[in-house]
């Protein structure tokens, strides 16, 4: 119903909520702050959790294709159990690693498919949660349930639709947060517009949640000032999901103070523009403009950071 208001609202006045982006998309953008500074100590990464989440509808093993002119891609729950054991395997070091997984819509019947899977889940803590929120309502228990308020502590939460091996990957992202202390949130796909919105011009880059990587201290913040809620984890509607999951989960962060970045194919880590007033920062943005899934040649994969370049800021 809350979607389907907004798009209501938005059909109402849709002159005036098109001209008000058309205005904010041509102002002269440098890189933009907003002023807030916050303090985060630059302290070695201590606590990882780990969180997949899965659909109980799905084959352990499974294509996905984006749209219908892309070539598919295998992924699915196997590919990132294995991913994450492998990781445990050959980078865990001397931290303390925890993993979980959560699986909406259960039943009986998945549960035989479990056991007869050989999946390597021993060191996993496996939760049954509700289809509402989807892939968030699984994110949503474990941040809200099994995360402290540390700031060396990381999440990783991962959909089972991520592609390709990624497990010599992770480290890499890991120390990128150490370096990086106001770093809140990484991504490897982003869009640049709300497409479940009747205003096509609105600029409004956000991180896509099927792979994310989060400070629990920046987490645990955003659940508290959104009065106790994870973003999206309520939404029944596929659309209010990502407009009301993804896109506040994105702004939200950004909005506590703290960067969120993306990193490209080739293995940049590119931090978004924080908006001031009217300036939304669409001329700072330097990247491609719209869903990057379709654009990158290697969609739902965890892209390697180079670990020869310095983070950059869309300028």
């Amino acid at each position: 119903m809350k979607f389907w208001l907004v798009i209501f609202f938005e059909a109402v006045f849709f002159p005036f909520l098109y001209l008000i982006n058309e205005v904010k998309n041509r102002m002269s953008s440098a890189q933009i702050r907003d002023g807030k500074t916050v303090e985060v100590s630059n302290e070695k990464i201590e606590h990882l959790v780990f969180e997949v989440h899965e659909w109980a509808g799905y084959p352990v093993e499974r294509t996905k294709q984006i749209k219908s002119n892309l070539p598919s891609f295998r992924c699915g729950l196997k590919n990132q159990l294995e991913n994450l054991t492998e990781f445990d395997r050959i980078y865990r070091e001397n931290r303390h690693v925890s993993y979980h997984l959560t699986i909406s819509d259960y039943t009986t019947s998945y549960q035989e498919l479990l056991d007869k899977s050989n999946l390597p889940l021993s060191k996993f803590e496996v939760k049954k949660v509700s289809n509402k929120g989807m892939d968030l309502a699984g994110y949503a228990y474990v941040v809200k349930n099994k995360i402290s308020a540390q700031s060396n502590e990381l999440i990783f939460l991962i959909n089972s639709s991520v592609s390709g091996n990624y497990a010599n990957r992770l480290n890499d992202y890991i120390l990128a947060f150490e370096k990086n202390p106001n770093l809140g949130l990484i991504g490897v796909s982003y869009c640049t517009t709300i497409n479940q919105s009747l205003i096509k011009n609105n600029f409004t880059p956000h991180l896509q949640s099927f792979f994310l990587i989060g400070r629990s201290n920046v987490l645990h913040q955003l659940v508290k000032s959104n009065v106790d809620v994870f973003p999206g984890e309520f939404e029944t509607n596929k659309f209010g999901i990502i407009r009301f999951g993804e896109v506040l989960l994105t702004s939200k962060v950004i909005d506590l103070g703290y960067d969120v970045g993306v990193v490209e194919p080739h293995g940049e880590l590119v931090i978004f523009p924080k908006g001031k007033g009217f300036d939304n920062g669409y001329n700072a943005w330097k990247l491609s403009f719209g869903d990057r899934r379709l654009t990158n040649g290697t969609p739902n994969q965890v892209h390697a950071i180079n670990a020869t370049s310095e983070i950059n800021s869309i300028t």
